[in-house]
């Protein structure tokens, strides 16, 4: 019968969490990214478009940017446990 040494069981175990923190903030900037478009749609079906292009211009300013360039990324990194 093979069991797995204690050390071996601890990598694992930190490979998963690694994995789940890494989806799990992936998914956490989705749903912002998805709020973000959500108040925008109200903002422009209100008449608010001056309101439209303040979220519009806070969204470009940081998280679209980082979503575009790290969202490809992270299913890779979970995968590699990097």
């Amino acid at each position: 019968m093979l069991s797995a040494l204690p050390h071996e069981c601890m990598q694992v175990r930190t490979m998963l969490l690694f994995q789940k923190a890494v989806s799990e903030g992936g998914r956490s900037m989705v749903y912002e990214c998805a709020k973000l478009v959500d108040k925008m749609t109200d903002c422009e079906r209100a008449g608010d478009h001056k309101g439209a292009k303040e979220v519009r211009s806070d969204a470009s300013d940081g998280l679209w940017p980082l979503m575009a360039s790290h969202g490809l990324s992270w299913p890779l990194m979970a995968s590699n446990g990097l």
